[in-house]
């Protein structure tokens, strides 16, 4: 058995180099920060109780003719227009006077590695102390969150109509609270595994050389465990989070002292009990079809609650007659074969009958995708829309929808737990378990597909492997395998075994060709999208 690491130092981490955070953000023509130009700089400040702004447009393009002119992306994406860049200076004459205004603030930005290219692309004056919006949420949120990248923001924070990107400072900073106060919220022991982990972490990574990932790992730490620096103002621009609480870091590391104190009081989120129901049978014994009250609610929702959500305009002919052919086949014994041109809305096509008939029945239905990509798309985009318009056409008992994929994809906590990390690991590597041990006690699924693979951190150091390297190892050890539970709680605690009771219990599952096809026994009654890979 692995040991744990066994730390009992004083593990607190330092209050942040200033009193004040503060937040910038940067709207740009387009991603590349060596091509692409800045069009306008926003920052704002607190100093004594005083919120201080700076805002300047610069003019994006080079020469007199056509410099302040607004491209189609910004004005779609911002909301600008030509006309405001009138007069405007250029960015290399801005950013002295943004740089000088952040000066000796430590400053949250949308993506510390974007901002810090662009300060070099312009010719210095770098901001120093930055800490990324992306960066907090990958640390403290590891999983569905930290992998929206710059839609972060949009998924936090309700936005109204604002153009996408037209970020700004108070945006920013809610943003941040919202990531911090949700981690802050979480029970004492996840709180003080985090920051052992990290704080090992960061010394190690010290120790190698990686000086600037220790350093983002210490910010955010002093951030989470000091929100008094950043998440007032005078004019309250951010009421206090519930969660946000001076020194629950410190406070919880030193009721668990060390990662195996911590560790022992921690269950995965997966194991938390959810409304008790029994399992569904794959083929019930007398289905019943959908009689003509369940087909006219159908062509309600296609005929005009789906298109109201889109506008009024949308309705499609050819999605609403997919829909009434599925139903119509629904718990008969016999195949039906859709072709449908890309466009047409497939997929609410079948989920919204299939979701119809297995409520009714009381069973289980599979839908297989052909990959697992296919099988988030619909579990994020499409099964939301599928629930809104079950509600708004009547019917009183939604559907349960699971996810299932192969064992393999899970995250199993016995491993986790053996592949705990020992003292003389690199920075990476501890980095890395305890962002999974992290995913796994907050991550409702396990699902290691939610764990991002890349990292907004500048890790590495000498004589170590980089950071995905790293990750892939970790991750070979510590997924669910043909079984690696044998006993009664190492099955309780496994991924893969509660995404299988999941989906036992629940009305419509969507799953893969592979899977579908490898446990022909667990779906009698089952959808195949893109049937025509089903020869692969």
């Amino acid at each position: 058995m692995i040991q744990l690491a066994e730390t009992h130092e004083a593990p607190g981490p330092a209050r942040p180099d200033g009193d004040r955070f503060a937040f910038a953000v940067l709207w740009t023509t387009g991603p590349d920060p060596h091509r692409d130009r800045i069009f306008r700089m926003h920052a704002e400040r607190d100093r004594d109780g005083t919120r201080e702004t700076f805002q300047a447009s610069c003019r994006p393009f080079s020469g007199a003719a056509g410099g302040d002119r607004a491209t189609r992306r910004m004005a779609l994406e911002y909301g600008v227009h030509g006309g405001e860049l009138e007069g405007a200076r250029t960015p290399e004459e801005v950013w002295p006077e943004l740089a000088a205004f952040l000066e000796g603030f430590p400053t949250i930005v949308l993506d510390r590695a974007d901002f810090e290219a662009r300060a070099r692309a312009l010719g210095g004056c770098p901001v120093r102390s930055t800490v990324g919006l992306l960066e907090l949420a990958e640390v403290l949120a590891p999983g569905r969150l930290s992998g929206l990248g710059e839609d972060l923001i949009e998924h936090v924070l309700p936005r109204g109509s604002r153009p996408k990107r037209a970020i700004d400072p108070a945006e920013l900073r809610a943003a941040a609270g919202a990531i911090v106060g949700s981690f802050l919220e979480l029970e004492p022991a996840v709180v003080a595994l985090a920051a052992h982990g990290y704080r090992a972490a960061a010394r190690a990574l010290t120790g190698e050389g990686s000086d600037e990932a220790a350093a983002a790992l210490e910010r955010i730490l002093a951030l989470a465990d000091s929100p008094e620096a950043w998440s007032r103002s005078a004019d309250d621009l951010f009421p206090p989070h519930a969660g946000l609480r001076e020194g629950a870091l410190a406070g919880a590391v030193a009721e668990l002292p060390t990662i195996a104190h911590a560790l022992r009081e921690i269950r995965p989120r997966w194991t938390t009990p959810e409304r008790e129901t029994p399992s569904l049978p794959p083929d019930p014994m007398d289905p019943a079809p959908l009689v003509d009250e369940d087909l006219r609610k159908l062509d309600e929702i296609f005929q005009h609650h789906l298109p109201r959500m889109f506008g009024g305009d949308s309705y499609r002919e050819g999605q609403h007659a997919v829909a009434r052919e599925v139903a119509g086949s629904l718990g008969k014994k016999g195949m039906l074969l859709v072709h449908a041109p890309t466009g047409t809305g497939k997929t609410l096509a079948y989920l919204v009958p299939a979701a119809i008939w297995a409520v009714k029945n009381d069973a289980r239905l599979g839908v297989a995708t052909f990959t697992r990509a296919l099988q988030e798309q619909a579990m994020d985009r499409e099964v939301p829309l599928l629930l809104e318009l079950l509600r708004r056409a009547g019917f009183p008992h939604p559907p349960r929808v699971s996810v299932l994929k192969g064992r393999r994809n899970y995250l199993c906590w016995r491993a986790l737990e053996l592949s705990a990390p020992v003292d003389e690991d690199s920075g990476a590597s501890l980095w890395a378990w305890t962002r999974a041990a992290l995913f796994a006690a907050t991550d409702r699924d396990g699902d290691l597909d939610r764990l991002p693979r890349r990292t907004e951190l500048a890790l590495g150091g000498r004589g170590h492997l980089s950071p995905g390297r790293v990750s892939q190892t970790l991750l070979r050890k510590i997924r669910a395998e043909s079984g690696c539970c044998r006993s009664q709680n190492d099955r309780a605690t496994c991924g893969a075994e509660a995404a299988r009771r999941r989906a036992e219990r629940s009305h419509v599952v969507i799953t893969n060709h592979a899977l579908a096809l490898a446990r022909q026994g667990f779906f009698r009654i089952a959808i195949f999208d893109e049937c025509e890979h089903l020869h692969d």
